[in-house]
């Protein structure tokens, strides 16, 4: 797996339109997936308020769970949820999952699947609020797929950070290292309970939680 942020847009875009038609064959969705594809995902992760929130993200939590297919039987819910994940995204807002959770399910049922399927997948988009700490393989997966930028190497994290800040371009430079230092501490703290960890699973916890650890203390020391 590269740089995160090195491959080619337009690479990107392509790469995961097949990933998207190879998996709505496999859930036997409708004709009307390309479609889908172009106004729903496309569109939506290409707008301009959006510097990491892009098609880069959901092509990069693509392969982290690529490499994790094997820890879950679920692996066609757990993809869906990834594209859909910040399908809506308003950095103004705190209802960014539950919005993302409802497009979903209108998507999916609109491409004819059942309704068990959309509300798994409705349940793990909502995962990504990272309020609450998951407790079923799928939703640490998922959890843990969507934090997995914080262990990537620290010139990746460096640039995740950047563009973080990038979205939030209409906040003072107080207030945003204020409650960015709050953001990542929270994520530290875990690191600290017994048991826990800034990730859910052995798999992930065991691939990235000493680099995240070392990623996030440095930010925070900076941002303070």
């Amino acid at each position: 797996m590269g740089d995160v942020f090195s491959e080619d847009l337009d690479s990107v875009t392509l790469r995961l339109k097949g990933l998207w038609l190879d998996l709505c064959e496999g859930v036997c969705a409708k004709d009307s997936a390309e479609k889908v594809f172009e106004n729903e995902i496309v569109a939506r992760y290409s707008r301009p308020h959006r510097s990491y929130h892009t098609l880069r993200h959901v092509a990069h939590c693509l392969d982290e769970f690529e490499l994790a297919t094997h820890l879950t039987e679920k692996s066609r819910e757990i993809k869906m949820a990834l594209f859909f994940h910040d399908a809506v995204y308003d950095p103004m807002s705190r209802l960014n999952e539950v919005e993302s959770a409802k497009l979903a399910v209108k998507v999916i049922e609109g491409l004819g699947l059942p309704r068990p399927f959309s509300g798994s997948v409705s349940g793990l988009i909502l995962t990504t609020k990272h309020d609450l700490l998951p407790h079923t393989i799928d939703s640490k997966l998922v959890a843990d797929v969507d934090l997995a930028i914080f262990g990537r190497a620290p010139k990746e994290f460096k640039e995740y950070e950047r563009r973080i800040r990038e979205e939030y371009d209409w906040v003072s430079e107080n207030d945003y290292k204020t409650n960015r230092v709050k953001v990542l501490q929270k994520f530290l703290g875990r690191h600290e309970t017994k048991n826990r960890g800034i990730y859910s699973t052995t798999f992930f916890r065991d691939k990235y939680e000493k680099r995240a650890k070392k990623n996030l203390e440095k930010a925070v020391k900076k941002l303070s």
